[in-house]
């Protein structure tokens, strides 16, 4: 894989208050670092803490996204919990494997969960 989201097809991503293109490998990578920084808690492990995203799982949902265009352009919320790409989540990157159908639950303006 050369970055993740490649196969989304024009998918963005809303990482924290960033909105990124998925296919911006570097860039989908900054914002979760950045997410992930403000989501660590002093002396708690990545595995205890929810709001945490689990790069590997993030990588493998998104390239395991085929249909972008059903999010109407907006972009999709990264969201650790809401996902199930916690680090903390019970888990792992296959469970990500392609095909992924998301169901559009929740909507925050220009973004959807």
């Amino acid at each position: 894989m050369s970055g993740p989201g490649e196969a989304a097809g024009g998918l963005r991503l809303r990482i924290g208050r960033a909105t990124i293109d998925a296919s911006a490998h570097a860039a989908v990578m900054t914002a979760i670092t950045e997410a992930n920084a403000r989501a660590r808690v002093a002396g708690l492990p990545d595995e205890l803490t929810p709001a945490v995203i689990d790069v590997a799982k993030a990588e493998a949902l998104l390239a395991g996204l085929g249909a972008a265009s059903a999010l109407g352009g907006r972009a999709l919320i990264l969201d650790a919990v809401s996902l199930g790409i916690s680090a903390a989540s019970p888990t792992s990157a296959d469970s990500y494997r392609a095909p992924v159908r998301l169901a559009v639950t929740s909507e925050h303006g220009d973004s959807v969960m």
